[in-house]
């Protein structure tokens, strides 16, 4: 009887033990299985993903050569390609024979798309601007809307299906672990020593499972969450954003100057600036934000319940957590962030649209070198109308054919005329008269803002010649912008501007605002330091819309000080405007600085400027913006009282 007991143990301790090895091998083999279906798939999406965003790139340089067709454009497009190329090749090459077919396909379609975008650029070039737009109609666009199309669709099934394969992952972990359990507990009735056998095995498998998962969602350089695990969490951030209306945002970085890294002293020197990224920011992050690596030097941060201001405060910190310098060995190397930032529900209500969208804003702030931006949908690829008025613009300025007129200033004291603000006015041939703000923002965003600024500062200059030989001394005022001020070359085309048309310096007042002057005070205040060394006057206007203070503008070297309008066309009927205008007159005298009211509208309001000693005037109430020729007409004083304006 014992023997059979013995023997029936023994033949049930084999039991369990085939029973345990082949569940063993199935569950490895299975877990292997899931785990390369899962890294495959996120290497094929990841394939595309470059693809996709190469080919938005090139559609980008494609528009921004229209604007400014120079070499450095077309090599960067060209690059592009090539980037698009080796993803198409990459894509085809690891995947199924489908990927391979979609590929070759793309490939063919995306060299038709350069051959078109070629012939574009050399429209561009022979000034041929109808044959840009047919090219661009018929040609490059519905071929970059279809290739963009497709590979994002492979993209995004290739995403899913990572997806569903890491369920798949999830799911065997969870039968391994039960099915361990199972065995476990029959092993545990046939034979003590099994447990212990049986522990071990369940062990090693989970490890294993735990492994497999974390490979598959996380960069194997940073140990940090990969696009797909980030695409995971934000997809979850919005449902939950969702059920409980909240606000989350999502920034996307790019390091400056990593490829110089790369480049110069190698990769292991790269890798290491990478591996540093997530200990960098560490102390940024909130418990409940996810640092994900995209690829390359390209990093996200997703923060949840946070609006725009505070992910702006967090790009800040961001980027003064990534100015620390790098130590690599013997050498010390810096290096800066650029952040894109999108918030939800106001940049996008699903995760690949915020991440597309935070990337434009990152790119687009790489591009004009500032340290972080906001997602603006005027920024986000130029429409062909928008194309069409850029175009006019820079034919307006190229062909002088932009015009100023001039706003007097009186002096409070006896209201004589001591200077002249200049105003652009652009008369379109076919749109008409444009408002400034209809093409200043779009010279801002092109980088026409340059020539036109310059071209204005020429105009200013040659007429305060002509006033000057006509026996009228005045100052002349140009309006600055804020990418005028992070142009290295203003005060040596100041300079010469003004030399070759024989203006004193002293005649020319450069207006900054208030905005400008706090976008970036350390390098505003160096640019303004240059210019007032040359003796030129420095004028703070729209005072008191911004977020400074005279005690910060103490530290400015301006000579002026401008009201803004909004206070002071009040000034008769509300105290609360009134008090605000005589305290920043009081308080800029104090400063040793000149102050200007700006919008002048009645009587009554320049009565009590005078009376509280403001130094000089502006407004309708005293003269309307006008031509060069009408200027004369403005030196006699007003008349003591006059009905306001209507529409002013």
């Amino acid at each position: 009887m014992r023997g059979m007991r013995y023997w029936s143990a023994l033949a049930g301790l084999g039991v369990v033990l085939v029973v345990l090895a082949g569940f063993g091998g199935v569950s490895a083999l299975r877990t292997s299985s899931a785990t390369d279906r899962v890294v495959l798939s996120n290497h094929v999406s990841a394939a595309y993903e470059r693809a996709r965003f190469a080919v938005g790139q090139e559609e980008s340089l494609e528009n921004m050569y229209r604007v400014e067709p120079e070499p450095d454009v077309r090599a960067r497009f060209d690059d592009e390609a090539r980037k698009m190329e080796r993803a198409l090749r990459d894509a085809g090459h690891h995947d199924s024979g489908r990927d391979e077919r979609l590929t070759r396909r793309l490939s063919r379609s995306h060299r038709a798309y350069v051959r078109a975008t070629r012939r574009l650029f050399a429209a561009v070039d022979a000034g041929d601007l109808k044959r840009v737009v047919a090219i661009d109609r018929a040609e490059s666009e519905p071929r970059f809307a279809s290739i963009e199309s497709s590979v994002g669709r492979a993209a995004r099934g290739h995403a899913r299906t990572a997806q569903s394969d890491l369920r798949r992952l999830r799911a065997t972990e969870r039968s391994v672990l039960m099915g361990t359990a199972a065995v476990s507990g029959i092993g545990l009735l046939l034979l003590l020593f099994l447990t212990v056998v049986l522990f071990r095995i369940n062990r090693q498998l989970a490890r294993q499972a735990r492994a497999s998962e974390h490979d598959a969602l996380h960069d194997p350089l940073t140990g940090l969450p990969n696009r797909a695990l980030l695409l995971d969490r934000l997809e979850h951030a919005i449902v939950g954003a969702r059920r409980d209306p909240s606000m989350l945002s999502v920034l996307v970085l790019d390091l400056d100057r990593f490829k110089e890294i790369n480049d110069t002293l190698g990769h292991h020197a790269g890798d290491q600036v990478l591996t540093e990224v997530g200990p960098r920011l560490a102390p940024v992050l909130r418990p409940g934000d996810t640092l994900a690596r995209l690829s390359g030097d390209e990093f996200a941060l997703l923060l949840p319940a946070v609006g725009i201001e505070q992910a702006e405060e967090v790009a800040g910190r961001v980027r003064a957590a990534m100015q620390t310098p790098f130590e690599l060995g013997d050498l010390t190397v810096t290096v800066d962030a650029s952040v894109g930032i999108v918030t939800y529900p106001t940049h996008g209500e699903d995760a690949e649209t915020l991440l597309q969208r935070a990337d434009i804003a990152m790119y687009l702030c790489k591009g004009r070198g500032r340290g972080h931006a906001l997602y603006d949908p005027a920024d986000d690829p130029y429409d062909s109308e928008r194309l069409l008025l850029i175009g006019d613009l820079r034919d307006a300025i190229d062909a002088g054919e932009l015009t100023l007129e001039y706003q007097p200033k009186f002096n409070v004291a006896d209201l004589s005329l001591i200077g002249v603000e200049a105003l652009v006015r652009w008369q379109h041939p076919t749109r008409g008269k444009l408002p400034p703000d209809s093409f200043i923002p779009l010279a801002e965003h092109t980088g026409l803002i340059r020539p036109l600024t310059l071209e204005v500062l020429r105009k200013a200059a040659r007429q305060w010649a002509k006033w000057h030989d006509a026996g009228l001394e005045l100052t002349v005022a140009v309006n600055l912008s804020v990418a005028n001020l992070l142009d290295n070359q203003l005060v040596e085309d100041v300079a010469r501007i003004i030399a070759e048309e024989h203006m004193p310096p002293d005649r020319l007042i450069l207006e900054i605002t208030e905005s400008t002057v706090m976008s970036d005070p350390e390098r505003t205040v160096a640019m303004l330091e240059r210019l007032a060394d040359m003796k030129i006057q420095l004028s703070i206007d729209d005072y008191g819309t911004g977020h400074s203070s005279l005690a910060y503008l103490r530290r400015l070297p301006v000579h002026e000080l401008k009201i803004d309008r909004s206070f002071v066309q009040h000034l008769s009927t509300d105290d609360g405007d009134a008090q605000i205008v005589y305290s920043t007159i009081d308080l800029a005298h104090s400063l040793g600085l000149r102050v200007v009211a700006e919008g002048v509208e009645d009587a009554d309001s320049l009565e009590l400027l005078q009376a509280h000693h403001c130094d000089r005037v502006q407004g309708f109430h005293l003269g309307r913006p006008v031509a060069p020729g009408a200027i004369f007409d403005a030196t006699a004083p007003p008349p003591p009282a006059a009905t306001p304006l209507a529409g002013a």
